[in-house]
């Protein structure tokens, strides 16, 4: 993006009278049909707890009941699901499936209104319903109604991406604690956020570069430190690692690696069925286990010794394609639906409500760079390379990781930080954008919501999944 965040209060609407009245009236009417549709899912799809891997996570629910911290894995699931789960524990296992499918929900629905009520002190009205909306119905609203733990990594991924993005305009001591409480749930979710940890520092550290080089060190703004980023990064992950050190001390002793995963393995493999799973059957034998060598372990040096360099690359191209076709077209085509025939997906050409915020963002990004100064294009710049080399980045590791985990949960957790980020650095290049620029914003906010007008329309009047 082309220009750093203006404040709050100075990008804001003058939020006073009917721009609150109208708010909270959105908010509401969004939570109301966001529970609608989820009753419906809930009622018609995903009733069998034996699919994928539910029932699987509800005994690690029940083996983990009287943990004091989310700390047990058992190699596959990390524990934060379970452990949540263990706390909606029923009499029996479909009482347990169906409080945790409705926990999340209600999660979900926590989480989109605070998102909502925190977008609405950086933009209009119109683009914080707008955006919390479209990350309702795009990511959050079809896991929600599943017994796993995407729902609460989607969340926590998502704070995270904000806080780095925040960080990048300005690096107060708090937006580097946000960054370590963001990351330390979702990894105890998922460990994907890893790479996201990864681009940050790399982000980050260029910032700093300019920031100490003289030629460059009037590109900083006044709000962001130096000095402080090193202390304030080291503050960071001792934040993120604390919750996450009971972890790694139980699988040191169970496993002999206090990062183990089956995952890290699993990338490395291809064939699950005859690869993934007899290793982990050896792994999990500790004789077993002391006997591997390092032609046992799965590794990306075997895996080119085994495939070459062009079967790696086949693998990546053709897992690449898999999971952004997936992702952007789950419907698999551009065919109108017919009447009377129930929706398979609550947005059927999920990667249409990105393209308002991918264009508007470009193009208000071009009219901003030639109005800009050297610092507010060096910011812009850094949180482009974090938006889009984080999601490049993300999306290769998931490319790769078709050939073992299949589906669309890994790219869906790219959508809302791509609506999120696309509007608040479209928001923050609005002065520098000039009158087109404002034109432009403007058509985004009412293209997105005259395309969620329509679709909901749909969905309510026909509410029919199955």
């Amino acid at each position: 993006m082309a220009a750093p965040d203006p404040s709050p209060s100075s990008i804001a609407p003058h939020l006073r009278g009917r721009a609150w009245l109208w708010f909270f009236l959105g908010l509401m009417g969004m939570v109301f049909i966001y529970w609608f549709l989820a009753t419906a899912l809930i009622s018609q799809t995903n009733r069998n707890r034996l699919r994928s891997d539910q029932q699987f996570n509800i005994e690690l629910a029940d083996r983990c009941a009287d943990h004091w911290w989310p700390h047990a894995s058992d190699g596959v699931v990390n524990p934060l699901w379970p452990w949540v789960a263990a706390r909606l524990h029923g009499a029996s296992d479909e009482e347990t499936y169906a409080r945790g499918r409705w926990f999340n929900v209600a999660f979900s629905t926590v989480c989109l209104a605070a998102l909502a009520c925190w977008l609405v002190f950086r933009m209009p009205v119109a683009a914080s319903l707008g955006v919390t909306t479209v990350c309702a119905l795009g990511a959050f609203l079809p896991q929600a109604v599943y017994f796993q733990p995407e729902t609460l990594y989607f969340a926590f991924f998502l704070a995270a991406w904000i806080a780095g993005w925040e960080l990048l305009g300005a690096n107060p001591w708090r937006g580097y604690v946000a960054m370590g409480l963001g990351c330390a749930p979702a990894y105890l979710a998922k460990a994907s956020v890893t790479p996201l940890l990864m681009v940050f520092v790399a982000v980050s550290g260029l910032r700093w570069i300019a920031a100490v080089l003289p030629r460059t060190r009037e590109w900083t703004p006044r709000d962001w430190s130096a000095t402080r980023h090193w202390p304030a990064m080291l503050l960071m992950f001792a934040v993120f690692a604390a919750p996450l050190v009971p972890m790694f001390v139980r699988n040191h002793a169970v496993f002999g690696d206090a990062f183990h995963s089956f995952p890290k393995y699993w990338m490395w493999q291809s064939d699950f069925g005859g690869e993934s799973v007899p290793f982990m059957v050896r792994f999990n034998d500790p004789l077993e286990r002391a006997k591997m060598t390092a032609a046992d372990i799965p590794s990306l040096k075997n895996y080119l010794q085994t495939h070459g360099m062009s079967g790696a690359l086949q693998r990546l191209r053709d897992g690449t394609w898999n999971k952004v076709s997936d992702f952007l077209l789950p419907e698999g085509n551009w065919r109108m639906h017919r009447t009377g025939k129930p929706w398979r997906h609550v947005l059927r050409h999920r990667g249409l409500y990105l393209l308002p915020a991918v264009l508007g963002a470009a193009i208000m990004a071009f009219l901003a760079w030639r109005n800009a100064g050297p610092g507010a294009r060096w910011t812009g710049l850094l949180r482009g390379v974090y938006l889009v080399g984080g999601c490049v980045f993300l999306t290769l590791l998931y490319g790769w990781y078709d050939a073992i985990g299949r589906g669309d949960r890994f790219m869906m957790s790219l959508f809302a930080p791509i609506q999120v980020l696309l509007f608040l650095g479209a928001t923050g290049m609005r002065e520098l954008a000039g009158r087109v620029g404002g034109m432009v914003y403007l058509g985004m906010q009412w293209v997105v919501l005259g395309m969620l007008v329509m679709r909901l329309t749909q969905l309510v009047v026909w509410p029919c999944f199955a």
